[in-house]
C-alpha cells in the first residue's frame, strides 16, 4: 500500500540449506563407510545430529514456501502462524543438534585419549552437555503456557504467558559457546605433549578445531 519495495530472501535460505545441507551428508556418509568397522557411539551422536539438521533444513523449506524470507505483510495470517509453529520446532530440532554435536566430539576424545584425568574432565562436561539440553529443550518446548500461545500470541486475541524469550535465547547462546570453547579446548593439552614438530602439533589441533565448528 505504501508502493515500499517487496523483499524476499528465501533463496538465501534455499541455497544455504542445500549446499551445507548436501555437504554434511555427504560427509557423514563418507565417514560411516570409512570407519564403518570401527563404528562408535561417536559416529551415533553425529548421524543424531545429522538427523536433527535435516529435519531442520525440511522444515525450513516448508517455512519458505508458507511465506518465510518474506516481509510479514506480504504473508496471509494463516502462514504467519504455521512459520511460527514450524520455527518453534526447529528451535527444538536445534538444541537437539549441537547437543549431538558435542557428545559426538566427546566420546571421540574417550577413544583417543587414555588420560585418566582428561577422561574425567571430559564425563564432567558430558554431565553439563546433558542437563544443557534438557534445559534448553524443555524452555523451548514450554517458553509460553499454553504452549499454542507461542504461534498464536502475535494475533492479540489469545491469552497466556511466556518466559522473555530473548533472555531465554541470550542465556542459551552465552552457554553454548561457553560449551563449545570448552569442548574444543579439552585435547590441546594432550595435543601439545605429543611427539610431534610444532607445526604437525598445529595441523592436528586446527583439524579438531575446524572439525567442531
Amino acid at each position: 500500500m505504501c508502493h515500499s519495495p517487496i523483499r524476499n530472501k528465501a533463496n538465501v535460505i534455499t541455497i544455504t540449506n542445500s549446499v551445507f545441507g548436501g555437504l554434511a551428508i555427504v560427509a557423514t556418509v563418507i565417514r560411516s563407510l570409512e570407519f564403518r568397522k570401527l563404528f562408535g557411539l561417536e559416529d551415533v551422536f553425529v548421524i543424531f545430529g545429522l538427523l536433527f539438521s535435516v529435519g531442520m533444513g525440511i522444515l525450513e523449506f516448508f517455512m519458505i514456501d508458507a511465506g518465510y524470507g518474506r516481509d510479514i505483510w506480504t504473508i496471509s495470517f494463516s502462514n504467519i502462524t504455521l512459520i511460527l509453529k514450524y520455527n518453534w520446532i526447529v528451535e527444538m530440532l536445534y538444541v537437539g543438534a549441537i547437543t549431538s554435536i558435542k557428545m559426538a566430539f566427546l566420546n571421540l576424545y574417550l577413544n583417543i585419549f587414555p588420560n585418566f584425568g582428561l577422561r574425567n574432565t571430559i564425563y564432567i562436561v558430558m554431565g553439563i552437555v546433558v542437563a544443557f539440553f534438557f534445559a534448553f529443550f524443555f524452555g523451548v518446548c514450554f517458553n509460553c503456557l499454553p504452549v499454542s500461545y507461542i504461534w498464536t500470541s502475535w494475533t492479540g486475541e489469545t491469552t497466556g504467558s511466556c518466559l522473555d524469550f530473548n533472555s531465554f535465547g541470550i542465556a542459551c547462546a552465552v552457554i553454548n559457546i561457553v560449551l563449545d570453547v570448552t569442548v574444543m579446548a579439552l585435547p590441546l593439552h594432550e595435543i601439545m605433549k605429543l611427539n610431534l614438530r610444532p607445526m604437525k602439533k598445529l595441523l592436528v589441533m586446527l583439524m579438531f578445531c575446524t572439525g567442531f565448528l
